[in-house]
């Protein structure tokens, strides 16, 4: 996931972070994830089914590709 910023002293950058998703919940309603950036010791996000399932759709079907 790549964002724009801006520090301190007023200099624009971009930065990002790269998510490792992992299995789905037991009851399919979220995704096991954790940040890559991280030491050892992170937490295990859990991020919505339908955000990813809509992220990887995109993966697999980019809108205004050229066919």
């Amino acid at each position: 996931i790549r964002f724009r910023g801006v520090s301190e002293t007023g200099t624009n950058y971009v930065d990002g972070i790269l998510l490792l998703i992992g299995n789905e919940s037991e009851v399919g309603n979220y995704y096991y994830a954790l940040n890559s950036q991280e030491g050892s010791m992170q937490p295990v996000l859990l991020l919505p089914a339908k955000w990813v399932d809509t992220l990887s759709s995109l993966y697999d079907d980019v809108p205004y590709a050229n066919k």
